[in-house]
Parts: C-alpha cells; sequence; structure tokens
C-alpha cells in the first residue's frame, strides 16, 4: 500500500503486485471526495483504449475520407504503425498548408505532473516541426479567462482569495451559478494548491 497524490486528494492505493486493485481516501483527509473510486476502476474499465487504434474509413482511405466520421469502427495497430501514420500526416500537412493548419492545443489532463504535462509536450513538438496555431484559456474557464481580468481580476487570483463553500453555506439564501455546478467538479483542485489547503485546514 502507497500513499498518493492526484487532483482529487490523497489516497491510499491497494495492489495486488500487478495492478491497481482498489483506493481509499488518505486517512488525515477530513473531506474526502468520493471520485476517488474512480481511479482504481478506470485502470480496468471496458472503455479504456488500451493501445494505438486509427478510425477505420481513415486506416483504409487515408486524409479526406470523414464520411464515416463519428459512425466508423476504430482499428487497433501496433505502435510502430500508429507512429508512421502520424509522422506521414504531420509531414503531408506542414508541406501543403504550413503550421497555420495545425492546431496544437491539447487539452492537458493526461498528467499532472510538469515534465509529463501534455500541452508542453506537444507545443514543445510542434514548435521543432515548425509551429502550431494555439488557443488561449481552456473550456474550464471559458470566456471567463479573457473576461474577467478587465471586469474584476485575473482568475488565478479569485480563486486564490475564492470564499470557502463553509462561509458561503452559513451566509447565502440564495445561490446561482451560470452553466452549472456538478458537485464533482468542486472537489477537483490543481496539484500545486494541495499544500496551501493542506496548511488552511491546520
Amino acid at each position: 500500500m502507497g500513499t498518493h497524490l492526484t487532483h482529487w486528494g490523497a489516497f491510499e492505493a491497494e495492489s495486488d503486485g500487478k495492478s491497481l486493485r482498489s483506493v481509499k481516501p488518505w486517512s488525515g483527509d477530513p473531506d474526502p471526495r468520493d471520485i476517488l473510486d474512480n481511479v482504481a476502476s478506470a485502470q480496468h474499465h471496458p472503455t479504456r483504449v488500451l493501445r494505438p487504434a486509427v478510425r477505420s474509413g481513415w486506416l483504409e482511405h487515408g486524409p479526406g475520407s470523414g464520411s464515416g466520421r463519428g459512425s466508423e469502427p476504430f482499428v487497433e495497430v501496433s505502435w510502430e504503425r500508429a507512429i508512421e501514420l502520424v509522422s506521414a500526416e504531420l509531414s503531408r500537412v506542414y508541406a501543403e498548408y504550413g503550421p497555420m493548419a495545425v492546431y496544437g492545443c491539447s487539452y492537458g489532463w493526461a498528467s499532472a505532473g510538469r515534465f509529463h504535462h501534455t500541452q508542453s509536450q506537444i507545443h514543445r513538438f510542434l514548435n521543432s516541426l515548425g509551429g502550431y496555431v494555439a488557443g488561449v484559456t481552456d473550456y474550464s474557464y471559458g470566456a471567463s479567462g479573457v473576461l474577467l481580468p478587465h471586469v474584476i481580476a485575473p482568475p488565478v487570483e479569485i480563486m486564490a482569495k475564492a470564499t470557502s463553500w463553509d462561509v458561503v453555506s452559513q451566509n447565502t439564501e440564495l445561490f446561482v451559478a451560470f452553466g452549472g455546478l456538478s458537485e464533482k467538479n468542486s472537489g477537483v483542485g490543481p496539484r500545486r494548491n494541495w499544500s496551501a489547503r493542506r496548511s488552511q485546514r491546520n
């Protein structure tokens, strides 16, 4: 058993030596999140992508065969074949259309670590090929990432000084949320804020 940190809090993992079997919240967490249960179940879920896969129409007919998108099955291929296909397509797009045709903004939730951070790696990679089209903010903050600095303050500053749920519940009669307020979202926090949250609790 080992203790680990995630965006959803700390947990203790149990393994049979081959795979992760179960997790339970860290014993010192005063408010653990139920979403931690997914850490173990996701490892063996039938919808988990186990190896590279390519849409059958694209694999058979190549670029431009988009009519079956959303309805065609995906065909698993080897890593070698996947690298060959991606390399050829990147070479084709850069040669025919240039970096303006390459959108390089993977959202980046694949890893909380900085070296393995998806956006950092794909940006570095695509820059080495000649550049790419970038994006601003993300779908979590949406337009607020652009608007809030002009209206109140940057989102990061607002989040750092946000009113706690305890204070909100004790002093609020009507709470209005635009776009919904999923309970699971309130259980997610960037890893860099873990030490700050722990200090506040202590």
